[in-house]
């Protein structure tokens, strides 16, 4: 064009500058873009192997592993034991419910879709069928790593098995890829071990509580001075 109509129209000088961060933000997108094609391939890859484990009559055994963080399970056994453990067992439930609110808004945001219900073996039980929501994070394994990291913090460090039980149950039955478990641990022990550490760093003078048979006084005594 004109030198001269060039330096009196701004925008026409802009005009090249801007296509050039375009360029640039489409290479940055499609870099991206890729990378994550390739991990959920490998994610999948992976999964896949453990989709094709023989059936049998371990799935029974396996089966207590997929559904010992499972919501309902956890909520009918908290306030039972919240009654024996007391005030203990509430810095608890705030973890588990924190690590809730962070699963499902990363479910809505990831948007990733479950396996395949025929991906794999047939099991004795059908875990896949009764889950229709998002796949990442797994919900089970975030709750997994609550577990892992709350009584660690409270000195019972061999709840860390949780995690890489959950975690395989939950892939064993097709209800997850590998990398929603793996994620969703990682998130439930990162989260619960910063808020015990942290906010609920106060709960810690009760660790005996844990196993204490008055659990239910100490949490009568501990509601009555809120």
């Amino acid at each position: 064009g004109n030198p001269e109509k060039m330096a009196h129209d701004p925008e026409s000088m802009s005009k090249p500058l801007l296509n050039e961060d375009r360029s640039k933000e489409d290479g940055n997108t499609t870099a991206k873009s890729q990378l994550w094609s390739a991990l959920d391939e490998i994610d999948k890859r992976w999964s896949q192997k453990i989709f094709d484990l023989p059936s049998g009559h371990h799935d029974y055994v396996i089966l207590l592993g997929a559904g010992i963080c499972n919501r309902p399970v956890i909520f009918l056994i908290l306030p039972v034991w919240a009654l024996w453990c007391g005030q203990v067992a509430l810095a608890l439930f705030i973890s588990i419910m924190s690590v809730l609110c962070v699963s499902v808004i990363s479910k809505r945001l990831c948007n990733r879709d479950r396996p395949a219900a025929e991906i794999g073996a047939k099991r004795k039980c059908d875990l896949r069928g009764v889950e229709n929501c998002q796949s990442m994070p797994s919900g089970d394994s975030c709750q997994g790593g609550v577990l892992a990291a709350f009584f660690t913090v409270y000195g019972y460090p061999w709840f860390l098995l949780t995690m890489p039980i959950v975690a395989f149950s939950r892939v064993y039955f097709g209800c997850h890829f590998l990398g929603d478990t793996v994620v969703g641990s990682l998130i439930g022990f990162a989260v619960a071990l910063t808020l015990n550490l942290t906010l609920l760093s106060d709960f810690s003078e009760c660790n005996n509580s844990v196993g204490n048979p008055d659990g239910s006084a100490q949490m009568l005594g501990f509601l009555c001075k809120m």
